[in-house]
């Protein structure tokens, strides 16, 4: 992890995976009689005993040799497992079937914290993949609501997916989405179908069921160990195609720089009036700053217009982050818009993350978004507070629910989460 973890949350969790299944022919630590905070040496140490103990020509009958034969074997994995550095924070965080994942990382971090951090992260996004793929369906519903004056919504916005598997390298999808705003509105209906052509490439061809109609080709592709290359290709019927490739490389082990090519498909001499997507290319770094901090700086230039942005995300602890960041937009005609953004991320457990996010800028006045994302559900209710640029509104809008939320945490939530994390230890 990136922050310093509870040492009674950590023994926790030890504890319910050993009573998980106490029997598991797979626990290394049981094969040596070691605790799981037992040095290097004191492991060697068991491994000598439990070998002398174990080795089969110290048994005569059959039997006993069969069954020694079987606990010396059990013996040596575990000896090699728990002594390997890597290996040991693998098996720590993912237990005997992410031993073989620290091949691929083992020489991509140096201490024994970033090993366990990322192995912690590993366990995390496939256990939410898992839950996510017996789910098989995915949401995401955005809905604008007027503050001003009349409350009432201005804008909705509506996806939903269903997924299921064709084989064991093949996925189809069926995704319908909708748009409304002031009576008007218009959906379709999009089939895909996606094919992984390896541990880290896959190709996807969409297919939507009511016109406007276009076929639309998405890959990703692992060109390197550090470099990714991803591309979306839209071919319409009366269009020329319009494609964007992103390639993206980690300059080390906390960030990465990526660059974003769009060709569009405007065509400034087929018309009077240039019409379809104008072109453009970004560039972008992002990554980790510290233990706690993370940021994204990015830069694009088009044809329309162009922009810069700066976001910085800092981890409170466990649960909470705050964020802010500030965004320019310059068109021909010069400065278009300049606004800023503060948030707050809340995970409320395992599954489940709650967002607040307020946005003031000239154009678009003050905007607060409050979002919460379940098991691949998304739910966005962006708030329009005022159409003009009102700071006193957004400051009341920014700081009272971060100023509430951090006090409940730190008053209310966190000596809950202690005393539950207790009362589990003594139960255990």
């Amino acid at each position: 992890m990136d922050y310093d973890s509870d040492p009674d949350e950590t023994q926790l969790r030890d504890l319910e995976r050993q009573a998980a299944d106490p029997a598991d022919a797979s626990d290394y630590y049981a094969a040596l009689n070691v605790a799981r905070t037992a040095s290097t040496d004191e492991i060697r140490d068991a491994y000598r005993r439990m070998s002398r103990m174990f080795h089969p020509d110290r048994h005569h009958t059959p039997i006993q040799r069969q069954r020694a034969q079987r606990q010396f074997q059990a013996t040596q994995l575990a000896y090699e497992v728990l002594t390997d550095e890597s290996k040991r924070a693998a098996y720590d965080a993912l237990g005997a079937q992410g031993v073989p994942l620290a091949y691929a990382v083992g020489h991509k971090v140096q201490t024994a914290r970033d090993l366990q951090a990322h192995f912690e992260r590993e366990a995390r996004r496939r256990r939410t993949e898992d839950i996510e793929r017996w789910v098989q369906s995915k949401s995401e519903i955005n809905a604008t609501v007027m503050c001003t004056g009349r409350l009432a919504p201005e804008q909705l916005v509506m996806s939903h997916s269903f997924a299921a598997a064709l084989d064991d390298h093949t996925t189809a999808v069926v995704a319908g989405n909708m748009f409304a705003q002031k009576g008007k509105g218009s959906g379709n209906v999009v089939a895909t179908v996606r094919r992984a052509l390896g541990p880290q490439s896959w190709v996807a061809f969409s297919l939507p069921a009511l016109p406007p109609y276009a076929v639309t080709v998405e890959s990703a592709h692992q060109l390197a160990p550090a470099v990714f290359c991803s591309t979306h290709v839209t071919q319409g019927l009366r269009r020329p195609p319009a494609a964007t490739v992103t390639v993206s490389r980690m300059l080390n082990d906390a960030v990465a720089a990526s660059i974003t090519v769009r060709t569009g498909n405007r065509y400034a001499h087929a018309a009077k009036k240039p019409v379809g997507k104008p072109s453009g290319v970004a560039l972008s770094l992002s990554g980790a700053h510290g233990r706690r901090g993370e940021f994204h700086v990015e830069t694009a230039a088009g044809a329309d217009q162009s922009h810069a942005l700066v976001k910085y995300t800092h981890r409170v602890d466990r649960r909470l982050a705050v964020s802010g960041g500030v965004t320019a937009v310059v068109s021909p005609r010069g400065l278009a818009d300049l606004s800023c953004n503060i948030g707050l991320r809340a995970t409320l457990s395992d599954w489940t993350r709650a967002a607040w996010r307020v946005d003031v800028s000239p154009v678009a006045g003050v905007v607060a978004t409050a979002s919460v994302h379940r098991l691949g559900h998304k739910l966005r209710v962006p708030l329009l507070l005022t159409p003009v640029m009102d700071l006193r509104v957004a400051l009341v809008a920014a700081l009272a629910p971060l100023a509430t939320a951090l006090a409940v945490d730190t008053v209310v939530l966190a000596p809950r989460r202690r005393r539950i994390v207790r009362e589990r230890l003594a139960e255990l």
